[in-house]
């Protein structure tokens, strides 16, 4: 039940339902906490915040972030947690806070091509075009 209201929120969110698909990622969060898939709950944290961002509620998005790098960190998924952690970068970068954006981006490009993770070459793209 849970996967599929998760599912449900990418089918709002692709078509610019952002209040439905948060409502969806949400109820599949509440499921997810009761069962204690962190590894979900995190996956989730992280479409809920892409959301916010999109909707222009960057604090929100950039707490969702962090929550979600934080519980991936703690069960020992770096893959999932730089993915976060890049997310998390352009954020800031957008924002202005290149002191922060960097260093983070720097970490996630080194667990990407550390871990051959597919997205490594762009990532590299993306850190050397702000040096």
């Amino acid at each position: 039940m849970a996967s599929w209201l998760h599912q449900l929120g990418n089918v709002a969110y692709l078509t610019g339902e952002y209040a439905e698909a948060r409502r969806l990622y949400r109820q599949s969060l509440d499921i997810n906490e009761e069962l204690g898939n962190r590894a979900v709950i995190a996956q989730t944290l992280g479409a809920i915040a892409i959301v916010a961002e999109r909707e222009g509620d960057l604090a929100e998005a950039e707490r969702l972030y962090r929550q979600a790098m934080t519980i991936l960190q703690e069960i020992g998924d770096v893959v999932n947690a730089s993915i976060h952690m890049f997310n998390l970068a352009l954020l800031c970068e957008a924002q202005g806070r290149l002191d922060e954006a960097l260093p983070l981006l720097e970490r996630a490009v080194e667990v990407a091509e550390r871990t051959g993770f597919y997205e490594a070459k762009r990532w590299r793209g993306v850190l050397e075009m702000n040096h």
